[in-house]
């Protein structure tokens, strides 16, 4: 004789719901939640059981509540408003999460039509191209091909990817100011190859997102083709 699987308590069933209205990407980071009498109103349950929820969300991180104040949403997810150009370990350690990087591979080969007419050379023209790793709490979340016109390449130290920003190499190698130039984004599915990289099964959904980088004079830098994660960055226009 089996038994029937038990209904979650009504605290817990009420945090599973909160948070997923949290994460539909309408809230901020920072952003004040309704009063307690008001959520158990709007959800028609006690004010005990509001609590015992907020309890439970903020032991797990995602909201913050201190004595005699409404609850603020906490999400550990990095976001990225426009075109500003954000750097991957700042913005991960602003949000209490430890950001690691590993290289996959640095190699000079031709360039093919995409970052030809990205970084406005003829194809076939030599590049660099870095293929990495992003991690967030030892979790791999983006994997990233960065191609680069060798004027830039050849300044790069390259031994020190793993633990700074290419960015900042960039920024200190060139002495330039750097700003996103153009970005798309488009859903795929994962590669066999992509999956085992960041951990997840042959065809899960993932976000692909392009981005050509230039400097102050709007001279390409970088293009970029990161693949990234579910669930840990947010990009507003």
């Amino acid at each position: 004789m089996t038994r029937a699987p038990r209904t979650p308590p009504a605290y817990r069933r009420l945090a599973q719901r909160l948070a997923a209205e949290l994460k539909t990407g309408l809230w901020r980071r920072g952003d004040t939640l309704p009063p307690e009498n008001e959520l158990a109103r709007g959800y028609g349950v006690s004010r005990r059981t509001v609590r015992s929820a907020l309890a439970l969300m903020q032991n797990d991180g995602l909201i913050d509540k201190g004595q005699g104040r409404n609850a603020r949403y906490c999400a550990r997810v990095i976001e990225s408003q426009g075109r500003n150009l954000d750097d991957f370990p700042t913005a991960a350690r602003q949000v209490g999460m430890t950001p690691a990087t590993r290289v996959l591979g640095v190699a000079r080969r031709s360039s093919g039509l995409a970052e030809s007419r990205a970084l406005g050379l003829a194809v076939g023209t030599a590049v660099t191209e870095i293929e990495r790793l992003r991690l967030l709490d030892g979790r791999p979340v983006v994997r990233q091909a960065s191609v680069l016109p060798q004027w830039v390449a050849d300044t790069l130290p390259v031994d020190r990817l793993m633990r700074d920003s290419l960015y900042d190499l960039i920024r200190r190698a060139t002495g330039a100011t750097l700003r996103i130039g153009s970005q798309h984004y488009s859903a795929v599915a994962a590669s066999p190859g992509q999956a085992a990289d960041l951990g997840l099964e042959p065809g899960a959904s993932l976000l692909r997102l392009c981005r050509l980088v230039v400097d102050a004079e709007g001279r390409p830098v970088e293009y970029s083709d990161s693949l990234v994660r579910d669930g840990y960055f947010r990009f507003d226009d």
